[in-house]
């Protein structure tokens, strides 16, 4: 299974979940990885956190993740998500536990209409609309009332992949190679 966490500077950084047990020792982005049981239920794994996401936690800890197998066998035909990730910090306390499950039944998109599709945009646009503000409310909280140390951005490691350019960045580069325009 492959996780993909992503950061507000645009940076992103997969992991793979080989299911390999709890038992399995922490794992940094250069270690060797057991061979996965593919018919495996659940999943489980840990790993080294190498990646800012928050400037309210430092690049230092682990991070766990406990996922149900959406797809069992091969034969499986109603799958369904339930994913635990939990941050522990450098002294193994824990600082945030997440969960994303699944509530009803997969949708084949080659089965829905118009009709379904204008409801469930009316019934889901206003998350993506509203997510910046209420993380600038959440980050307000945390620093102001909490008072919580402010972690400044680190470099991007080798295990995590850079943020796109932004056009101005490409038209500086491309003046740049090419000549004045």
């Amino acid at each position: 299974m492959i996780t993909e966490v992503n950061n507000t500077f645009g940076e992103r950084r997969l992991y793979l979940l080989h299911g390999s047990g709890p038992s399995t020792p922490v794992r940094t982005p250069d270690s060797e990885a057991p061979t996965p049981d593919p018919w495996k239920l659940k999943f489980s794994d840990m790993w080294v956190k190498d990646f800012h996401v928050s400037p309210f936690n430092s690049r230092k800890g682990t991070y766990t993740m406990k996922a149900l197998n959406p797809f069992p066998t091969p034969s499986f035909s109603s799958p369904s998500i339930d994913n635990t990730i939990v941050l522990k910090s450098s002294k193994d306390h824990g600082k945030i536990v997440a969960r994303l499950y699944s509530t009803g039944g997969p949708i084949a998109l080659t089965q829905i209409g118009w009709i379904q599709t204008l409801g469930f945009i009316s019934g889901w646009w206003w998350v993506g609309f509203l997510t910046f503000p209420r993380i600038l409310r959440e980050a307000y909280t945390l620093y102001f009332q909490r008072s919580l140390h402010v972690w400044f951005k680190p470099e991007v490691l080798s295990s995590g992949i850079g943020r796109l350019p932004s056009t101005t960045e490409t038209y500086i580069c491309a003046s740049h190679l090419l000549g004045p325009f």
